[in-house]
Parts: structure tokens; sequence; C-alpha cells
């Protein structure tokens, strides 16, 4: 079976360290309008900045949850696979001391 079967937990454990510098950056990252608002003054480009950081916040939380559920299934991923591999080479370590 283990010949059908190859997971490179080091690249999944890669990921989720990637994954978890984005949602960093992206938790850190303040709101547009509050880099730029003062530059616009006021009128039609401030109240189109106002409107696209709101909707860009919405946006955001959005994809923030989804990079956390991505990183939480790519680390969850590496360790239950590096359990199920220590638990079967365990198991076939034993069984052949019972066998030898």
């Amino acid at each position: 079976m283990a010949d059908h079967i190859a997971i490179n937990t080091a690249e999944l454990e890669r990921v989720a360290g990637t994954l978890k510098s984005l949602i960093g950056e992206f938790q850190n990252a303040g709101s547009t309008v509050d880099h730029y608002s003062g530059s616009m003054g006021s009128g039609r480009m401030a109240d189109t900045l106002h409107e696209f950081a709101t909707n860009w916040d919405v946006h955001k939380k959005k994809l923030l949850e989804q990079l956390e559920a991505l990183q939480s299934a790519a680390e969850k991923g590496s360790e239950a696979w590096n359990g199920l591999d220590k638990d079967l080479a365990k198991a076939l370590t034993d069984a052949g001391k019972k066998e030898g």
C-alpha cells in the first residue's frame, strides 16, 4: 500500500507555515482608509475610497477565514500522517518481534 500513497509532510508543513505568515500579514494590515483618507480630502474621491475599503474589509475577513481553514488542514494533515506513519511502523516492528 505504501507504494501507492506518498505524502510529503515536509511540504505540508511548509505550506502551513507560509499560510500562517500570510494570515499574520492580513491580520496586521490596517484599513486602507486609515492610510489615505487624509490625502483624499472630501468629496467623490474620499467616498469612493471609503466604499472600496469597506468592501475590502468584508472580503479580507472572508479570505482570512479561508486561509485559516487551509492552514489548519495542512497542519493537521501533516500531524495525522506523521502519527499514522509512526503507528504503522511500530505495529510492523512489534509484529516482527513476535514472529522472530
